[in-house]
Formats: C-alpha cells, structure tokens, sequence
C-alpha cells in the first residue's frame, strides 16, 4: 500500500505510519488544518480512516495528533483472525485513499 510508511513493533505490539508520499515521509495528518476541521472525518484522513475501520470491525489505536496507527490484537490471536484484520486494515486503507485522492 503506497500510504504506508513504515510499520515498527516489538512482538505483537505494532505501529504503522500512514504517509502522503513514501519517498518525502509526508505525514497523512493535516497539521495545516484548524483545530475544528482536524475533527472532521470528511477533511482529516486520520479522522476519516479511525472511524471507518472501526465501522468495518477492527479497533486500531491512533493519537490525535499523528498518523500511526497502533494495533495490539491478543496473544491469543489465531492465523485466521490476523488475515482476517489485514484484510479489513487493506479495504479500510483503500477507501480511505480513495475518498482524499491519496
């Protein structure tokens, strides 16, 4: 996927950063944006893809003011439910590209 930018963890511990541009690193939270249009999921990336992939049945960790993502599934996590988050994490990541033209 060409807006992420990087993903780091330790274990099953995971971040992943979403990017503009993978090559300038180009954070996909809107630092230029009011603090009002920072919460509004039709102009901020962030807001629009945390609440989506909720929607679409995966909780994901994310802070208010960057653009990594934290996931954290249980230890007792099965094959098929990792393939079945990777899955939704793709789908939610491709809407969200295709909603802000990324």
């Amino acid at each position: 996927m060409p807006i992420i930018g990087d993903v780091r963890g330790l274990g099953l511990f995971m971040g992943v950063e979403l990017v503009k541009d993978r090559e300038t690193k180009e954070s996909l939270f809107p630092r230029e944006l009011s603090a009002e249009d920072k919460k509004d999921p039709d102009k901020n990336p962030m807001q629009y893809f945390t609440g989506k992939i909720k929607e679409n049945g995966l909780i994901v960790g994310s802070s208010w003011n960057t653009s990594i993502l934290r996931m954290m599934p249980a230890l007792v996590i099965s094959k098929e439910q990792i393939d079945e988050g990777l899955q939704v994490l793709e789908q939610t990541l491709t809407e969200t590209m295709i909603k802000f033209s990324l």
